[in-house]
């Protein structure tokens, strides 16, 4: 927090000075300032932030009655106040990092991970499923949303079956024993991504 408020009152004393007659400040004017500052950087110090908001805004005022800012018409003032409110907002919107981190230093991207594969070894891949395994592999199937179930379609589908492409019928028992394993790491890896999703 500290840093933020020297930041905006350095922003600040730039756009009094920018406007201030002769392009300086006042001797008062600078010692304001410097009060400030002496309060934000004081070891004990118990400014909190609306304190600190409301000095500023005070020594805006004086700025502009009698101090060192003369403001002539309504278009000097108008860009007096965008000036100041544009230095000082761009400092509090900006993030602020914690005091006890180090400078941010370039780091690569992280590189993306491929997912955990639930696809049993490739030795099991030829393994038939146990009827409790099928009947499983049924019910998880069942679970599937439309999006998932599509693709089932590629993996069960047998190539030279040409009159039910697209067709989503098909018997667990008929199927050959790397189809199945095929199909449960499908299911499996579907059921994963659809579990995420709902979280």
């Amino acid at each position: 927090m500290i840093k933020k408020q020297l930041e905006v009152l350095k922003a600040f004393r730039a756009v009094i000075t920018n406007y201030a007659v002769g392009g300086s400040l006042d001797q008062v004017t600078s010692n304001q300032f410097e009060e400030i500052n002496r309060l934000v950087i004081a070891p004990d110090s118990t400014l909190s932030q609306a304190d600190f908001e409301s000095r500023i805004k005070r020594l805006f005022t004086e700025t502009q009655s009698g101090g060192c800012v003369r403001v002539t018409d309504e278009t000097t003032k108008f860009n007096l106040y965008r000036d100041a409110s544009k230095a000082t907002m761009e400092i509090i919107r900006a993030p602020t990092a914690p005091r006890t981190q180090a400078p941010p230093v370039h780091q690569p991207p992280p590189v993306p991970q491929a997912p955990a594969k639930t696809a049993p070894p490739p030795s099991k891949m030829h393994l038939p499923l146990s009827k409790e395994e099928k009947k499983a592999l049924g019910r998880d199937i069942r679970k599937l949303s439309q999006k998932y179930l599509i693709g089932i379609v590629p993996i069960v589908q047998d190539p030279n079956d040409r009159k039910n492409k697209g067709s989503l019928e098909f018997d667990i028992d008929m199927l050959r024993p790397e189809t199945c394993q095929k199909l449960r790491n499908y299911v499996n890896d579907c059921l994963q991504k659809q579990n995420e999703a709902y979280r």
